[in-house]
């Protein structure tokens, strides 16, 4: 997860590294925790590699990577937070 400043929202960018052929998704409080909401693209150049920048108003969000209809936390943002059902969520500021 990357971030730069717009004004009140800010471009933060979700970034997930899976098999060539994967179906990633980024989702959290942001969009609902709607599985398929916000699909990441997978990066030219960079196999394996899938992003995706969104606008964030500021706040704190919380967040997981669907990889292949499974949940995952994201390997690169030690943030978490307990979800209450076993495991933890990422968390950002903006």
């Amino acid at each position: 997860m990357i971030g730069s400043s717009n004004g009140r929202r800010k471009k933060v960018s979700f970034e997930f590294v899976a098999g060539a052929d994967a179906n990633v998704y980024v989702a959290g409080t942001f969009n609902h925790w709607d599985p398929k909401a916000t699909p990441l693209m997978r990066r030219k150049g960079a196999a394996g590699t899938y992003h995706r920048t969104l606008m964030l108003s500021q706040g704190t969000y919380e967040y997981r990577f669907v990889v292949n209809d499974q949940w995952q936390t994201d390997p690169k943002n030690p943030q978490v937070r307990p979800n209450g059902i076993g495991s933890v969520n990422n968390v950002i500021s903006v």
